[in-house]
C-alpha cells in the first residue's frame, strides 16, 4: 500500500506540474483556434487527474495517517495522536480542494458540449459536484470555526459560495436561456482551475520558503492571495462576455 501510495503522490505532483505549465497557453492563445483547445484539454486531463489522485491523497491521510505518511521521528502516543488528527484535518481540507478541482475540470470541459444542447444544464453530474462542493464547504467552514482555523473558514466560505452559486445557475438556465452563458462558465472554470494549479505552486515552493526563512505566519497568504487574484480575475473578465462573444469562439 505505501508503495501506491507514494506512486500515487508521484502521480499527483507531475500532474500539477504539467497544469501549471500549461494553463498560461489556453489563456493567452486566441480564443477557440486549434492551440488554445488542444493545450485547454491537456489542462483539463492533467486538472482531473490532480483531483482524482488528490482524493485518493486525502482519503489515505484520514483513513491511516500514521501509516501512509508516518512522522520523521519517534512520538509519544499523545504526541501521535496529535500528529495522525493533524494530518486528519488536512486531509478534509484537501479532499475539498480535489472535489474543487473536479468541477472546475468538469465545468470547463462540458460548457463547450452545453453550447450546442449536447449535453443539458443541470445534469447529474453538475449537480452532483454542486452539492457536494456546498456540502463539503459547508462542513469546512463549521470545522473552520470551531477549530479556530483561518484557512478552513476561508476555503470553506469559499466553497459554500460556489457551490450554492452553481445550484442557482443550473436552477436559472432550466428556466431560461441566457445567451453566452456557456462561454462564462467556461471561462469561470478554466479560471478556477488556474486558480487552484498556480495556489498549489505558491504553497509547495514559495510558502516553504518563507516557512524555512523564519516567516511561516505569511503561509496563510500564501494560501489566499491566488485565490483572490484568481476570483478577482474570474469576475472582472466574466463581466466582459457579452451575448454575441459565445458566438464568436463557438466554432470548431
Amino acid at each position: 500500500m505505501q508503495s501506491w501510495y507514494e506512486a500515487n503522490v508521484m502521480l499527483h505532483a507531475t500532474a500539477g506540474g504539467v497544469g501549471l505549465v500549461t494553463m498560461v497557453v489556453p489563456l493567452l492563445a486566441r480564443k477557440g483556434g486549434r492551440l488554445h483547445r488542444r493545450a485547454g484539454w491537456v489542462f483539463v486531463v492533467a486538472m482531473a487527474l490532480v483531483a482524482v489522485t488528490g482524493l485518493a491523497i486525502a482519503g489515505a491521510w484520514l483513513i491511516d495517517p500514521l501509516g501512509f505518511k508516518p512522522p520523521g521521528r519517534a512520538l509519544d502516543p499523545e504526541q501521535a495522536a496529535r500528529y495522525a488528527g493533524v494530518l486528519r484535518r488536512a486531509g478534509a481540507f484537501f479532499g475539498l480542494v480535489a472535489v474543487l478541482v473536479g468541477s472546475a475540470a468538469w465545468n470547463g470541459m462540458v460548457a463547450t458540449r452545453q453550447r450546442r444542447g449536447g449535453i443539458a444544464w443541470g445534469n447529474p453530474i453538475d449537480l452532483a459536484f454542486a452539492w457536494s462542493v456546498t456540502g463539503l464547504g459547508a462542513a469546512l467552514l463549521a470545522a473552520g470555526v470551531a477549530w479556530g482555523q483561518p484557512l478552513f473558514m476561508a476555503f470553506g466560505g469559499l466553497a459554500l459560495v460556489s457551490g450554492a452559486s452553481d445550484l442557482r445557475f443550473f436552477r436559472r438556465l432550466r428556466a431560461q436561456q441566457e445567451p453566452g452563458a456557456w462561454l462564462r462558465r467556461h471561462l469561470q472554470a478554466m479560471l478556477g482551475g488556474a486558480t487552484a494549479a498556480t495556489t498549489a505552486f505558491t504553497v509547495q515552493v514559495v510558502g516553504r520558503l518563507l516557512d524555512d526563512a523564519g516567516f511561516g505566519e505569511w503561509m496563510l497568504a500564501a494560501w489566499l492571495l491566488p485565490v483572490a487574484l484568481g476570483t478577482g480575475l474570474s469576475v472582472w473578465w466574466s463581466r466582459r462576455v457579452r451575448p454575441g462573444h459565445g458566438r464568436r469562439y463557438a466554432r470548431g
